[in-house]
């Protein structure tokens, strides 16, 4: 073994102690012998311990010995040889799902004893991975029951700080208009970097749905000539029912109730925009 396989050993190595601080060992077998208390032997959610699975082997063994020797098996030896198998590895017998052909995945099955240290390998190789990341990591070689894996998942203190973090999204939900001048968005550019003479902002009003939009220069962005400017834009194509800026995240609506057409005064509607602007 080189220098950097034993570098890429001793940082595994180090992954799973890590992880093990993050999971207690006692209080994961503590609330899964909660779960398996509420059945029976018989169920079939019955626990996978270390003797039932020694029972399994050896009357799958039977089975085997009855067909040879030209007896009826039992019922039970019968059912299990139908579900499940034996191979031996490292002189050691296990307990493997039946396979229909050579070809499908050897898939063990595990016992209850071995389910923390089985789930905790998956979660590390799967980079704190959550149920679906570790469930298709042993799905072709250990048989886990998804219980384990969801009570492991909920004792990794890793795992329930991720999850505390609320998720933000990136993409902005889009506005629905269906009218021309239904919704205006109106927006102040920035110039002061590159000022034209003492024009320092720019006024840009859209139309949401045709998109026609209004430029307008500013020496400032006070609110009195800001509104000012949109003042003159509702002179020429009228107010819309909802005016917004910042994407739709603010918004002043019934502006069309102000109209001077309608109320047959400018200085009323002109009031309403230096307030809401």
């Amino acid at each position: 073994m080189n220098d950097l396989q034993a570098a890429d050993t001793q940082n595994e190595g180090d992954s799973v102690v890590n992880a093990r601080t993050f999971v207690d060992e006692v209080k994961f077998n503590t609330e899964l012998r909660k779960f398996y208390s509420g059945h029976n032997q018989n169920s079939k959610k019955s626990e996978w311990t270390d003797e039932k699975i020694k029972n399994v082997i050896k009357m799958i063994e039977n089975y085997n010995k009855a067909k040879v020797l030209g007896r009826r098996p039992t019922d039970k030896e019968y059912y299990h040889a139908k579900k499940y198998d034996v191979m031996t590895f490292s002189d050691e017998k296990v307990l493997i799902l039946k396979r229909k052909s050579q070809q499908d995945p050897v898939i063990q099955v595990v016992p209850s004893s071995k389910y923390y240290q089985t789930i905790l390998d998956a979660h590390v190789a799967t980079g704190h991975g959550r149920r679906d990341k570790i469930i298709y990591d042993l799905k072709d070689k250990y048989m886990v029951p998804v219980l384990a894996i969801n009570i492991f998942l909920q004792l990794s203190k890793t795992c329930l700080s991720k999850k505390s973090f609320p998720k933000t999204g990136i993409v902005v939900k889009p506005l629905i208009t269906d009218d021309f001048n239904r919704r205006g968005q109106v927006d102040l550019v920035d110039f002061q970097s590159s000022p034209d003479g003492e024009y320092k902002w720019m006024l840009q009003y859209q139309d949401h749905l045709t998109k026609f939009c209004f430029l307008r220069p500013l020496k400032s962005k006070e609110a009195k000539e800001v509104a000012i400017e949109i003042l003159k834009i509702f002179l020429e194509v009228g107010c819309p029912n909802i005016l917004q800026s910042d994407n739709g995240r603010r918004k002043h609506r019934k502006l069309n109730s102000l109209h001077p057409c309608q109320r047959g005064t400018r200085h009323c509607c002109f009031q309403f925009i230096v307030c809401q602007v």
